[in-house]
């Protein structure tokens, strides 16, 4: 993650980690002349490590690539290119594009790399474009705006930690596809999850009770509805809909089971071990390769090792070598948030279990069973939580009740599934097996649909930034090791950490700004809001719409707005002695003796905005979302050479202003 951040380049990283293998080499060898290993050793082989990870995530950067394609684009980014591409990933469409992962070849002929986000135009004549395909098109790139409004999503930043920097959009008629890397194993693992899903089809499952089981056995989520999502999300259960550790896990279980018998014969611990990793492997591929099975599947490879051939197997360990290892192919992982979540779900049912379930042993092995469960529920919750709420704002304190009772059979689920899809392809899938399979969806769907219900123990909206983030899981981690053993030293520790959390609050608390006004970059409507505290005054002239709402939530929920009140927006208003004259689609703006400091153009008045501006003598101009973009490209260009400041919210953002001095006595 250093490397992402200070971008290092690698003519320098090269004499350094040079210097840091010789420090290394030679701490080794004075190592083995000592009695009692000392701390010199153990930091050079951080320092080593730290290295090894700095300089795979440099060779991962697009600007370290000579060939790269955005060096050809920092003096010609306008210019229309001839690319040749291989389309790498298909992602969910938008209603009016369908789009695509690709990996640059060549530009105008010459070699080139770098990922790619291709936007292609649906109409009637639509290529069927698959993973592998080979494709040469006309492409000009442009630059993935980030977000326009405070607090919004990143598309930007979050594609940029995926190794894109640009996108293109292209018409359909103007791709040709050349040919095809048929033996790309993506190519094979997307086609093989595509005869799955036509073969499951002919069984006629229901719509939302087959949208999960694609959800479950295929890593195919694009269909589920939002409804149901959102039930998911509610009740606690939204881990299960993604293919990650948990159900790797339970198939690396299974599979341990079923083939203790052979571990008894000779070689039959090798036998057990490679039949093991042989099905993990299939699974990976019939779902896709999608990156997080790949994780998942790697992380549990590395631990069906240690249980095949070590009888004092360290979880942990195996689960830090996986990490380190994937770190090392893919760097950019880091960034991922199902990456991090699976890895602290681990970590936290590895380290934190254990201390739960020493609380309360039952004697009964039906209530012991389900005690363990409890256990490992809330210990893989409390470690992700932070994380969650930092980047969700939710919390379902119901997590435990949907787990208790849907846990115990996900493992059934999952074994039935594979049995359908098996029979499936073989032609041989009864009607029984059909409505069986399909009957325990719909009861499971029906039962997180009914915790759902219970929203009064949802816990919606919550600010948590990073900050706060990371100083909680420093308070967890010394709480962890205050509970193994009890020192004063530890004591002072854990007190410590609740101190440095303690700082973080008061630090975020003094440093949000408690007035503030925005003027927001909306295309339905205008909108205007003042922040006042933990109040928030919405100016609009209609009511707010779907899109508005979202943008507003995710705003309410970082500035901790506990309430809201909607005005009629006029014409005119007066926010902090600064005067805002508001000029819509009618043009008209001569107000006797206003001056207007702050002015906003609305629904595209046709104005002259020399004359206005020679009139009113505005401190800025607001050309707002509302506007069509030729008229802000024109007034853009008119108001350029001139003193007053022209703010478009389609280019900048947002417009933010605070009080004047002395204007809140």
């Amino acid at each position: 993650m250093l490397e992402f951040y200070f971008k290092i380049p690698v003519d320098i990283l090269l004499p350094i980690g040079f210097l840091i293998f010789l420090i290394f080499v030679s701490l080794y060898l004075r190592s083995r002349k000592l009695k009692f290993p000392d701390i010199f050793f153990g930091i050079s082989f951080f320092m080593m490590f730290l290295f090894l990870g700095v300089f795979t995530a440099s060779l991962q950067l697009p600007y370290t690539h000579a060939k790269h394609y955005a060096h050809t684009l920092n003096k010609e980014s306008n210019n229309l290119y001839t690319l040749t591409a291989t389309v790498a990933e298909v992602l969910k469409p938008t209603s009016n594009y369908e789009r695509f992962i690709i990996f640059a070849t060549s530009l105008d002929r010459r070699k080139t790399k770098g990922k790619i986000l291709l936007n292609l135009r649906k109409d009637i004549n639509s290529k069927s474009l698959e993973v592998g395909d080979i494709l040469v098109m006309p492409i000009q790139f442009q630059d993935i705006k980030a977000p326009l409004n405070p607090h919004q999503f990143s598309y930007k930043s979050y594609l940029e930690r995926s190794g894109i920097l640009k996108q293109a959009y292209s018409e359909q008629e103007d791709v040709q596809i050349i040919g095809s890397n048929k033996f790309n194993i993506f190519r094979i693992a997307e086609r093989s999850r595509k005869e799955i899903i036509l073969k499951l089809e002919e069984a006629n499952f229901t719509k939302n009770e087959f949208s999960i089981i694609k959800a479950l056995l295929l890593g195919e989520r694009r269909d589920i509805s939002p409804t149901t999502f959102s039930n998911y999300a509610s009740a606690g259960a939204i881990h299960i809909l993604a293919i990650s550790g948990l159900h790797i896990g339970i198939l690396l279980w299974l599979l341990t089971m079923i083939l203790k018998p052979i571990e008894r014969i000779k070689f039959g611990k090798f036998y057990s071990f490679m039949i093991i990793l042989i099905f993990l492997w299939t699974f990976a591929l019939i779902t896709g390769l999608a990156p997080s099975v790949v994780r998942a599947v790697f992380m549990f490879s590395i631990i069906a090792v240690g249980i095949q051939f070590r009888r004092n197997t360290n979880i942990t360990n195996s689960v830090f070598i996986s990490l380190f290892f994937l770190l090392l192919i893919n760097p950019y992982y880091i960034y991922q948030v199902g990456f991090q979540l699976s890895y602290l779900a681990i970590l936290g049912i590895t380290s934190i279990q254990p201390l739960l379930q020493k609380l309360w042993k039952p004697k009964n092995q039906v209530i012991l069973y389900f005690w363990k469960l409890l256990t490992v529920s809330i210990a893989a919750q409390l470690a992700v939580l932070p994380l969650s709420l930092f980047n969700f704002h939710q919390f379902p304190t119901l997590f435990f009740v949907t787990n208790i009772v849907i846990l115990p059979f996900l493992g059934i689920i999952l074994g039935l599934g594979l049995i359908v899809i098996v029979l499936s392809l073989l032609d041989l899938l009864p009607a029984i097996l059909i409505y069986l399979f399909e009957f325990i969806i719909l009861q499971m769907n029906n039962f997180v649909t009914f915790i759902s219900s219970f929203q009064a123990f949802v816990i919606k909206d919550v600010s948590f930034s990073i900050l706060l983030c990371l100083t909680t899981y420093l308070v967890l981690f010394t709480l962890i090791q205050l509970i193994l053993k009890w020192t004063s030293k530890r004591i002072l520790t854990f007190l410590f950490s609740i101190m440095i959390l303690q700082t973080s609050l008061i630090f975020e608390k003094a440093e949000r700004t408690p007035f503030k006004a925005i003027i927001f970059h909306s295309t339905e409507q205008s909108l205007i809001a003042i922040k006042k505290h933990q109040k928030l005054a919405l100016y609009s002239h209609q009511e707010i719409d779907s899109s508005q709402l979202i943008m507003l939530s995710r705003f309410n929920t970082e500035e901790r707005i506990i309430s809201t009140q909607r005005i009629a927006l006029g014409n005119v208003l007066d926010i902090w002695d600064n005067k805002i004259l508001i000029i819509d689609s009618s043009g008209i703006y001569d107000i006797p003796t206003y001056k207007s400091d702050i002015i906003i153009l609305r629904n595209s008045p046709k104005i002259n905005v020399d004359r206005m501006l020679e009139k009113l003598q505005p401190e800025v101009i607001v050309a707002d979302g509302s506007n069509y973009k030729y008229l802000v490209q024109h007034w853009h260009k008119t108001l350029e050479n001139k003193n007053s400041l022209f703010h478009a919210t389609a280019e900048k953002g947002a417009y933010i202003f605070y009080p004047r001095e002395n204007s809140l006595k």
